[in-house]
């Protein structure tokens, strides 16, 4: 995943549709830059078997007014999920 430095929305979106997951349990997204985990989120799979999870990547210090980024470069993005076992 890709978050450039200049840019002008404040949310970025992961999305995608697991197979082979077990309902009424979360996935587990990860988040790596380089090598190193950054950001962890469960998300609920939805009944149509799709995920969406929603972050920030923009904020603004509510004291000064300044806007920084959260995020920004390149990231390695893992989902994790629970299988049955057969």
């Amino acid at each position: 995943m890709h978050i450039p430095e200049n840019k002008s929305f404040v949310w970025g979106t992961v999305k995608g549709e697991p197979s082979d997951y077990v309902e009424r349990y979360p996935v587990i997204i990860q988040f790596f830059k380089g090598e190193e985990p950054i950001h962890v989120a469960q998300v609920k799979v939805k009944g149509d078997g799709s995920y969406e999870y929603k972050f920030r990547i923009r904020n603004v210090d509510q004291t000064t007014g300044e806007v920084f980024d959260i995020f920004h470069g390149e990231y390695t993005v893992k989902m994790f999920k629970v299988i049955h076992t057969k």
